[in-house]
C-alpha cells in the first residue's frame, strides 16, 4: 500500500509543468507554512511540493526537499541524512529515464549518458546533479553551489547609524502620537497623509455607486473627491517593492538644507505609519459628512520595523552578503527581492 500512494502523484517533464501544477493547487487549509500536497490530498504529509525561490521547484517527501527542479532545467536530488527503498521510489517514479534502487543504506542512480549506463551512488547529503536534455536526464560531473543572502549585522548597524536623523524624528513623532507612554497604537489624523503625498483623493466609479463603496474609484481633485484612501504605492511595499518615492526620500545630499531635510523625514514617517494602519479605515474614508473616522489607527511596532527594513533594503548591495549553503540545506529567500544582480554581493569568509 506505501508503494501504490506514489503512483497518484502527477508527473512533469519541465520546469514550467511543475511550476504550473504547484500553482494551481490550492494549499490545505489551517496549515502554516503554506502546504501544498503533491498527489492526494490526504497523502499531503507524505508527499508535498513547494517553491524555494522563482527558479526552483521543491518536489518534498515527507519534511525533505529530494528532488529540485531548477529552471534551466537543472535537477538535483538529494536524500538528506538517509534513504530508504522508498526515497528510490519516489525519485524514480518522478524522474524520467532514471532508475534508483536501495542498497546498503545508499542510492543506486543508472541512466543513459551517451549511450552508455552509467551508475551513481548518492550518499548521505550528497547531491547528485542532472541535465533534463532532449527527454532525459545527464549526470553533471560537479555540483554548482549555491548560496544564501544573509545580513552583516556590522555593516547593517553602520548604516542605521547614518540614518540616525530619520529613526530620531519617527521616535519622536510616534511619542507624540502615543495613546500613553507604554502604548502600541495610535491614531493619525488623514490629513497628514494628505499633506505628505501617501493619500490620495478619488471619486466613486460607476459601479462604486451601485455598491456604495470604493470600487473604481478614479483619482481627482480634493474638491471632486467622494473618498481619501491610502496610495497602492504604499501597500507595495508590503509586497516588497520599495516605490521610487521611498527611495527618493531615503536620500540626502550633503547640500540638503534643514528644510529639505526635515521634509523628508516627515514624509518618510508619513508612508511608513500609512502602511502599519489597522481597523476598518485603513484603506479608504469617506471625505463628506455620514459620521466616518477623520483618523486612522497604525501600529507603532509595524511602522517602525518597516522603517528599519526600508533602510537597509534601499542600502542592499551595502548590508547583505552570500553564504555559502550546503547540498542538504534549504536557501535563505529572505533577502532575494533585495537585489537584482546577487553576483555583484560579497561572498562571506567562514
Amino acid at each position: 500500500m506505501m508503494f501504490d500512494t506514489i503512483n497518484r502523484v502527477r508527473k512533469h517533464y519541465s520546469f514550467a509543468e511543475w511550476k504550473k501544477w504547484h500553482d494551481s493547487i490550492t494549499p490545505i487549509r489551517g496549515r502554516s507554512p503554506e502546504l501544498r500536497p503533491l498527489g492526494e490530498r490526504r497523502d499531503c504529509d507524505k508527499f508535498s511540493i513547494r517553491m524555494a525561490s522563482p527558479d526552483c521547484v521543491e518536489l518534498v517527501l515527507y519534511q525533505t526537499p529530494v528532488v529540485k527542479w531548477y529552471s534551466d532545467e537543472r535537477v538535483e536530488v538529494n536524500c538528506g541524512q538517509w534513504t530508504s527503498e522508498f526515497t528510490c521510489r519516489f525519485v524514480e517514479y518522478l524522474l524520467p529515464g532514471m532508475r534508483a534502487f536501495h542498497r546498503k543504506r545508499e542510492m543506486v542512480i543508472e541512466c543513459l549518458n551517451d549511450g552508455m549506463l552509467v551508475k551513481h551512488i548518492v550518499q548521505k547529503n550528497e547531491t547528485a546533479v542532472f541535465d533534463f536534455v532532449r527527454g532525459r536526464m545527464v549526470m553533471r560531473g560537479e555540483i554548482p553551489q549555491r548560496y544564501s543572502l544573509v545580513l552583516n549585522r556590522k555593516r547593517a548597524n553602520i548604516v542605521r547609524a547614518r540614518y540616525k536623523g530619520w529613526t530620531d524624528y519617527f521616535n519622536s513623532i510616534t511619542s507624540v502620537l502615543k495613546e500613553s507612554p507604554h502604548s502600541n497604537y495610535a491614531d493619525v489624523a488623514w490629513q497628514f497623509f494628505k499633506d505628505n503625498d501617501a493619500a490620495l483623493y478619488t471619486r466613486q466609479g460607476e459601479l462604486g455607486r451601485i455598491n456604495n463603496d470604493a470600487w473604481g474609484d478614479q483619482p481627482c481633485t480634493a474638491e471632486e473627491a467622494d473618498i481619501v484612501r491610502i496610495r497602492s504605492e504604499v501597500w507595495d511595499l508590503g509586497r516588497g517593492i520599495v516605490p521610487p518615492t521611498v527611495i527618493e526620500l531615503l536620500s540626502s545630499g550633503p547640500d540638503d538644507s534643514d528644510d529639505v531635510r526635515t521634509g523628508k523625514y516627515t514624509k518618510t514617517a508619513a508612508w511608513v505609519l500609512a502602511f502599519a494602519a489597522t481597523g476598518s479605515h485603513r484603506w479608504s474614508t469617506w471625505v463628506h459628512g455620514d459620521g466616518s473616522s477623520k483618523s486612522i489607527r497604525v501600529s507603532l511596532p509595524a511602522a517602525k520595523k518597516k522603517l528599519d527594513e526600508l533602510i537597509l533594503k534601499v542600502n542592499a548591495e551595502e548590508v547583505l552578503e552570500r553564504k555559502p549553503v550546503s547540498p542538504d540545506r534549504l536557501a535563505n529567500g529572505s533577502y532575494t527581492s533585495w537585489v537584482v544582480d546577487v553576483n555583484t554581493l560579497p561572498i562571506t569568509q567562514k
